[in-house]
């Protein structure tokens, strides 16, 4: 059967998807031929870009090329077709490993503390991509295992080289997932670091604020224009101001291990049972949860 009579016996819906330049993978099987659509990728301007190719294999398995409409018969036959297929996924396997790179710089930039604030849309894109290039390996692996299991029972088909053809998609799919997962724990390292930060910071505005707070109200206290106020026409009533200012500040810092020195070596032996010296205790232990105070 030559080119043209193959051509005309192929059904019209055959045809439609074999001009589809972003056709998915697909493989029919029809008594007089075989359809097998490939799809491969390419990325422009962050975007993974998908081009198809369409083959039809007839009775004598001889391999043609769709290409505008006409049938190019391929120098390989269907013990090649592993050879006709490698091209493809050879290319995508070089984008992948271009991607892989990408993922080891912005993992390396998050492990020297050196992200730059664009971090997340460069996670973002990677995850796109990778997410897209493994939903479409995990659909072209499905029309490769009908492929083989349909032409599994013919001599000419080699059966041993498609298998390892086989098994290197198998490989990249499992690359593909790893960095999926690599980017998964990459978000979360970083959530980690901006959580840290954040907890940092409460922390410096709690302790802060337990600080000054009593010395504004003292200040606030001090600072009322009205009659008959402490210290008013005291000479010094400045300086023992000054003097409670600074004692409430020193008992903020050396009050509380005070009192966690007495809790240690003397309250706890005398009112250790005690019901009162429990919620005491339980209190003391919550404010230094808070000032984190050693």
């Amino acid at each position: 059967m030559n080119e043209n009579t193959l051509l005309e016996n192929i059904d019209p819906i055959y045809i439609e998807n074999l001009e589809s330049h972003n056709h998915f993978s697909v493989f029919s099987a029809e008594d007089d031929y075989q359809i097998l659509i490939v799809r491969g990728f390419s990325i422009d301007d962050d975007e993974l870009i998908f081009n198809s190719r369409g083959f039809i294999i007839n009775k004598e398995h001889d391999v043609y090329m769709y290409s505008d409409g006409k049938l190019i018969k391929n120098k390989l036959k269907l013990h090649d077709l592993d050879e006709i297929l490698e091209p493809i996924y050879d290319k995508n396997l070089q984008i992948i490993e271009e991607l892989v790179r990408e993922v080891d710089r912005l993992e390396d930039s998050l492990f020297d503390r050196n992200t730059s604030r664009i971090f997340m849309d460069n996670w973002f894109d990677l995850k796109k991509l990778l997410s897209r290039i493994e939903r479409y390996y995990s659909r072209n692996l499905v029309v490769l295992q009908s492929l083989q299991k349909y032409y599994i029972k013919e001599k000419d088909f080699s059966k041993s080289s498609f298998q390892d053809f086989l098994h290197d998609v198998n490989y990249t799919i499992h690359q593909v997932e790893t960095q999926t997962n690599r980017l998964d724990a990459i978000y979360n390292y970083h959530g980690s670091i901006k959580n840290d930060k954040l907890n940092n910071n409460l922390y410096a505005l709690t302790v802060l604020s337990a600080v000054f707070l009593p010395l504004n109200l003292v200040v606030g206290f001090f600072g009322m224009n009205t009659e008959n106020l402490f210290f008013k026409d005291n000479v010094h009533g400045t300086q023992y101001v000054v003097f409670i200012l600074t004692g409430m500040f020193l008992l903020a810092f050396v009050g509380i291990p005070l009192i966690r020195l007495m809790d240690k070596y003397l309250l706890r032996f005398i009112l250790g049972k005690s019901h009162i010296y429990k919620k005491v205790s339980g209190k003391i232990n919550k404010i230094e949860e808070i000032l984190k105070v050693d």
